[in-house]
């Protein structure tokens, strides 16, 4: 994610409301903007506006929050992840703007978490490919034929995942997946310094 602001984080309910962020748009964008943290239950506290000694109730409160704010249990929410691949497709090459996708078929790309869901069930239902355990050829390899063989992928959606691939390598890094995965790893190992030839044994003196 480009941005990691209470405003893009799925917790995040704008001006005490009730509402989602998800209701938000970039227009609505204000670093002063007040809300609440909606990431865990809510505590006991004084209601604001409240006068606490004529009317003594407690009621239920979570931390209120600035658009602005941020902290480490961000999650972005949905409308935050398709801006943000917005942003990051703006940023290629003019060459590849318009050819990467971020969903084909079954597969989706998301940006912002760096993995493919595959939507294989009903009810919004998916199955999720963390893409930063893609480390080399081999660790992607054993990825591709790890779904070749589960019995709940059919080659129509292996196929829309590796188009996924492909496309998700071009928003990343600007490459294919052939040059990432491959070209440079290859490259990777070329750079490694060797090592130093061993030491040979000297004889003993005649």
């Amino acid at each position: 994610m480009n941005r990691t602001y209470c405003f893009d984080c799925k917790h995040f309910c704008p001006d005490r409301t009730g509402a989602s962020s998800e209701t938000l748009t970039e227009k609505d964008w204000d670093e002063v903007m007040r809300g609440e943290c909606r990431r865990y239950p809510p505590h006991v506290g004084k209601y604001l506006g409240e006068d606490v000694l004529a009317n003594g109730y407690d009621y239920g409160q979570w931390p209120l929050v600035l658009a602005s704010d941020w902290c480490s249990a961000f999650q972005p929410c949905e409308r935050a992840l398709a801006a943000d691949a917005k942003r990051t497709a703006a940023a290629l090459p003019r060459a590849y703007r318009s050819s990467p996708k971020l969903r084909h078929g079954k597969a989706e790309f998301v940006p912002g978490n760096n993995t493919i869901r595959l939507h294989i069930y009903s009810g919004g239902k998916f199955r999720e490919v963390d893409l930063n355990e893609f480390e080399d050829p081999r660790s992607a390899l054993e990825w591709i034929l790890h779904l070749h063989g589960s019995a709940w992928i059919d080659s129509q959606t292996l196929w829309d995942f590796l188009n996924c691939l492909n496309d998700a390598c071009w928003i990343m890094h600007g490459e294919n997946a052939t040059g990432v995965l491959v070209h440079d790893y290859r490259r990777s190992v070329a750079q490694r310094p060797s090592a130093a030839p061993a030491a040979v044994p000297k004889g003993p003196r005649t």
